[in-house]
């Protein structure tokens, strides 16, 4: 596993380097930079941003206080327009060697200026677009769902990624949306918070207290075990409504809500059949709810009567073109409602974002489900 981890970093830190290169090297061929000072100062300012985005996070799981919660997200802000300007710097590349290939000219220097201003409206659109989430209405029907449940309305959040970026205030919009839906139940199915140091966000849950719904249920994602499963519990002493599920089976009035654990340990899933058996009163012909943070083992809740999983993780990409990787890495369980008989899935792009506070392939969401 440590191996894997070094792998991936490795990986991560070579694509940031390249990114940086690339614009690096983009800039100086495009406005034909000759000047060696210039040249120099480009390329230690540009290794500097390369740079930003490490150390931003290592500080901010060292330390907690202004000037790093600054730093993370200028970082963070940075590495969103990176995304949009390579996008264009590649383009313009396809450009200029279609210019050579179809024997046209263009005043390139100028497309340039461009194609970089629309990087950085794409970029201001994107963080505007990832801190206003909309209420997406679903209608989900759940065999032999008891009376009592029929025709009420759930909420279904997941990553809303409380920390440096995402604090009291946005929290406190969510759940002002959140109330105006008027739930009879709220889900939250992981990454509520982003891995910070729980003193530093304990105080930002508060606004959960002002929740009006009657019942409100929790699983950890892989950043609550980034934070500590412990810490997590700690971080939500102040807000007792919320009960946090671990690998259980609860009786809402007929209606049986199961919730599970994200595995300790990355990559590793849950073997779905021996969970299930040690489920206190699992009937798999009952009416029941399965809250599971990443979209995975879907064949296995299906065989085993699930007959809704609501789960998160993806945040669909979160911005182009990532969006095409989860769409690859989940085969096409991404993101949205799907139905397989009498089992259903739905899984929402989140509420925050990790890493870069930007949306540009999808708009944040807080999902309100009408039990059928």
């Amino acid at each position: 596993m440590i191996l894997i981890f070094l792998l991936i970093l490795i990986s991560f830190v070579g694509i940031i380097f390249g990114a940086h290169w690339l614009v690096y090297y983009s800039l100086i061929k495009f406005f034909n930079l000759t000047n060696g000072n210039l040249k120099s100062s480009l390329a230690i300012f540009l290794l500097c941003l390369s740079l930003s985005f490490i150390i931003s996070s290592f500080l901010s799981h060292w330390r907690t206080n202004d000037f790093t919660r600054i730093f993370y997200l200028i970082s963070n802000t940075w590495l969103a327009f990176l995304n949009n300007l390579v996008l264009m710097l590649v383009l313009a590349w396809v450009i200029k060697w279609g210019m050579k290939l179809f024997n046209f000219s263009l005043d390139f220097r100028f497309l340039t200026i461009i194609l970089i201003l629309t990087a950085l409206g794409l970029t201001i659109w994107g963080v505007r677009n990832a801190f206003n989430p909309r209420v997406k209405n679903i209608s989900v029907k759940i065999k032999n769902l008891p009376v009592s449940w029929q025709g009420k309305t759930a909420v279904h959040i997941s990553d809303v990624h409380l920390g440096h970026i995402y604090n009291s205030d946005f929290l406190e919009k969510i759940v002002d949306k959140i109330n105006a839906v008027d739930p009879e139940i709220i889900f939250i199915t992981g990454d509520l918070f982003d891995g910070m140091e729980y003193r530093e966000i304990d105080s930002s849950t508060e606004s959960l207290n002002k929740l009006k719904a009657k019942n409100i249920f929790m699983v950890t994602g892989n950043h609550e075990n980034y934070l500590g499963i412990e810490e997590t519990k700690k971080a939500l002493e102040n807000n007792p409504r919320i009960k946090i599920l671990e690998n259980e089976l609860l009786d809402l009035d007929g209606l049986k809500l199961i919730g599970l654990n994200y595995p300790k340990r990355e990559g590793l899933g849950f073997n779905f059949e021996e969970v299930f058996k040690k489920l206190k009163d699992y009937n798999p012909e009952e009416a029941n709810i399965l809250l599971y943070h990443e979209p995975k083992n879907i064949q296995e809740a299906k065989e085993l009567g699930v007959k809704l999983q609501l789960s998160g993780h993806t945040h669909k990409g979160q911005s182009f073109p990532f969006n095409f990787i989860t769409h690859w890495m989940y085969h096409g369980y991404d993101y949205g409602l799907f139905t397989l008989g009498d089992y259903n899935i739905y899984i929402t792009n989140g509420v925050g974002t990790w890493g870069p506070p930007m949306r540009t392939g999808n708009r944040p969401e807080i999902v309100s489900i009408n039990f059928l």
